[in-house]
């Protein structure tokens, strides 16, 4: 707390774009009902005692009113052509040139999510992904190899709109030359129209990271990621009744697996399941007739809705959408997300199988 009544919070990160490393500095002043940021971005030494000129000079008003600036634009759109819901408990942070979500008051440590204005596109959206996910790590080394290199995936949108996102564990060696930073990078573009949405994520960095384990954070954030006033546009999908059948095992750390047959039937498999399944009933599935496959019940699909009438059970439903994986280039993989609830906190999770294949 300043003398002056304001609170001011401060924070920086080293971010390289198109080969040129610089620091970007945050600084946030709030008090008397007003709040304002301002963004610097330092490039060498130059100009450091300037900016420290500038800082401790500055003057804060508070009886002074705000210029309605809230339709930022660059060349191709405007942020406010978005609408999300933020990690929960996260700082969001608006720049002239992006939105940046951060796990702490502070940038320099702990998860950001950066969310950038509408940018013209043409070409492929695979190549274009790989670029930018590549112009943001120049000077990076990936830390693992093989399936685990980076992971590719593609779908569409809870809203329907086409999508591409690389993930990949990186890290970099600091100037000291012994130690390295490390983060899991991300990036997710979205189509629509002539035009993207670019989305960056960085997870991991150098301190525990649970993005992917709580669903309020990332998956929470990715499903109610909207972009305004877009009708989307009819896809291509292979129908749901087909792609759904199969063998779907999860991703998590607690095992669970669906059997979904052509017959409309299910069967659950997993920690706290009541059947097993036997080596005569996957036999039975995968290899004759699935006429005769009973499992634990029945399913259907609505939209996005996939429901389950276990035998002698009330109906069970669930939020369900598709999306393809590939790990490391070793080939294009079903995935199926389900957006459950826990029964017992009342809070919604969100289960990642990918179906198996012999």
């Amino acid at each position: 707390m300043s003398d002056s009544g304001w609170t001011v919070v401060t924070g920086h990160a080293n971010i390289t774009q198109q080969g040129l490393t610089y620091t970007c500095m945050l600084v946030n002043a709030s008090g008397f009902g007003k709040t304002m940021s301002i963004m610097i971005n330092l490039a060498g030494q130059d100009y450091v005692t300037s900016v420290e000129s500038f800082l401790n000079n500055f003057e804060l008003n508070k009886n002074s009113t705000a210029m309605n600036n809230s339709n930022t634009k660059n060349e191709s759109g405007n942020l406010n052509d978005y609408s999300y819901q933020p990690p929960e408990g996260w700082q969001v942070y608006k720049t002239p040139n992006a939105i940046v979500l951060s796990q702490y008051q502070t940038m320099e440590y702990g998860c950001l999510v950066t969310i950038y204005p509408p940018q013209s596109f043409s070409g492929d959206l695979e190549t274009v992904t790989k670029n930018i996910f590549s112009q943001r790590y120049p000077g990076w080394e990936y830390r693992s190899t093989g399936e685990n290199h980076d992971h590719l995936s593609k779908g569409y949108t809870p809203q329907g709109l086409e999508y591409y996102m690389m993930e990949a564990d990186m890290k970099k060696v600091r100037p000291d030359g012994y130690y390295y930073d490390y983060e899991d990078g991300a990036v997710w573009v979205i189509k629509f129209g002539n035009q993207v949405a670019v989305v960056t994520g960085q997870h991991n960095r150098n301190m525990a990271c649970f993005c992917q384990q709580r669903y309020d954070f990332w998956r929470r954030f990715f499903n109610s990621f909207t972009i305004n006033h877009v009708q989307a546009p009819k896809n291509s999908e292979p129908e749901v009744s087909k792609r759904i059948l199969g063998d779907w095992r999860s991703m998590s750390s607690v095992w669970n697996e669906y059997i979904f047959a052509a017959n409309g039937n299910y069967q659950y498999i997993g920690a706290y399941a009541t059947t097993t399944k036997t080596t005569d009933a996957y036999y039975e599935y995968t290899h004759i007739n699935t006429s005769s496959f009973k499992g634990d019940g029945s399913y259907s699909i609505k939209g996005n809705q996939l429901s389950f009438k276990k035998y002698g059970e009330k109906e069970d439903r669930v939020q369900f959408r598709f999306e393809k994986v590939n790990h490391g280039g070793t080939g294009w993989k079903e995935r199926l997300y389900m957006l459950k609830t826990d029964p017992t906190l009342g809070s919604p999770y969100e289960v990642c199988y990918e179906k198996y294949t012999e």
